[in-house]
């Protein structure tokens, strides 16, 4: 007999174009939807990129476990899927929408109630400012990343004194312009995030393909 020893390695983490693809697989939103559910997710706080992987949050941790001991049924996998093919139904005609609506408010408004009064209440710490090692144009103090309610900022540390805040930077794509040669970006707009040039509004170029694959959920690699 030979012994051998042998680790079990956990499933590799989501990046945004599997998370994208996962959820394609599952039947869970549209493709509309996809990029816009990503980029929530991220804005929330409720998980981080690292190295181009999505890494759950203390944040994410401890509300995915509270809404999913309260809701089982609301946060089941196929949840989604099944209610996207009982409105499919009723914009066929194969079901009334009356009906459909109320069978989900019957169990929902029951889970509600029993959340109100079992849901225990989670508090967690703030995380603390990190410095960036860059000062306020300001008030010449120096500023620090920050987390807020729905994203992390970069703001003055003599708040409240000092209201200053630094304009979120646009995600570089590492390539040009092809009418006036300045960078391209990422930008987010009102159907999801796209792709266009950082001079804007001098130049209002927008790179339709790269933004179609942002939308599906394909990362624009960086050179």
């Amino acid at each position: 007999m030979i012994p051998r020893q042998h680790w079990t390695k956990p499933p590799p983490r989501y990046t945004e174009a599997s998370l994208v693809k996962e959820l394609e697989r599952r039947g869970i939103g549209r493709p509309s939807t996809f990029a816009a559910m990503v980029a929530l997710i991220r804005d929330r706080g409720y998980v981080r990129r690292e190295k181009k992987v999505l890494v759950p949050t203390p944040l994410g941790f401890i509300l995915c476990d509270v809404l999913v001991a309260a809701f089982p049924d609301l946060f089941d996998y196929g949840f989604t899927a099944r209610m996207e093919d009982g409105l499919d139904d009723i914009a066929n005609g194969q079901a009334e929408r009356l009906a459909t609506l109320e069978g989900f408010w019957a169990n929902l408004s029951g889970a509600l109630e029993q959340a109100r009064e079992e849901m225990p209440t989670v508090r967690l710490e703030g995380e603390k400012p990190q410095p960036t090692g860059e000062n306020c144009p300001d008030c010449g103090g120096e500023l620090l990343r920050r987390k807020g309610k729905y994203s992390y900022f970069v703001g003055c540390a003599n708040f409240p004194r000092c209201k200053y805040i630094q304009p979120r930077q646009p995600e570089t794509t590492g390539q040009k312009c092809p009418q006036c040669g300045g960078d391209l970006v990422v930008r987010r707009g009102r159907y999801g995030p796209f792709v266009g040039c950082a001079n804007y509004p001098a130049c209002k170029y927008i790179d339709k393909t790269a933004s179609q694959n942002r939308s599906k959920g394909n990362v624009v690699k960086q050179k």
